[in-house]
């Protein structure tokens, strides 16, 4: 444990007991048992942090690469037949990139527009599995009333009595 964290483990347990100094020398039992509880509490909370992060449904659609990696995907071809013998990743992205601000904006033109239909492509696909997700025959995804029921029960009978 390093030295800060006990500090602050100290000056917690302090505050939260009402206790002398002394006595926390002479019962040293407890003292410990309330850092390894502080410890455990810690622990949880970056387990429920990674649990969180790893909730991400695998059926959803990916994302669309951007105009950069798309030209990325035609220079590493290029690359690969060019120089045979370089296997090192950071030197084909780095000398990508280098060519990729050396382009000229009529020359990024083809990969922006490959990179439109592919996010047009992805916002369809979107649609889809909301529309999946949410079990509707439509292709529109539900929209959300911000009315609940009763309000709605209560406006279709003023309507039939009016």
């Amino acid at each position: 444990m390093c030295s800060g964290f006990v500090s602050l483990a100290l000056s917690l347990y302090l505050s939260s007991a009402v206790v002398s100094p002394l006595t926390i020398v002479n019962s040293r039992i407890f003292f410990v048992d309330f850092v390894a509880r502080m410890l455990k509490k810690r622990k949880a909370e970056k387990n429920t942090k990674k649990d969180k992060a790893s909730k991400k449904d695998s059926d959803a659609p990916k994302r669309p690469s951007s105009a950069f990696f798309i030209f990325m995907e035609d220079f590493r071809k290029s690359f690969k037949e060019n120089y045979p013998d370089q296997k090192s990743g950071p030197a084909v992205g780095r000398a990508g990139g280098e060519k990729w601000k050396s382009m000229s904006d009529a020359d990024k033109a083809p990969y922006a527009e490959k990179a439109l239909k592919r996010k047009a492509d992805y916002e369809q696909a979107v649609r889809a599995y909301k529309t999946k997700l949410n079990g509707n025959g439509c292709n529109e995804p539900r929209e959300e009333s911000f009315q609940s029921t009763s309000e709605i029960h209560d406006e279709t009978g003023q309507e039939a009595s009016s």
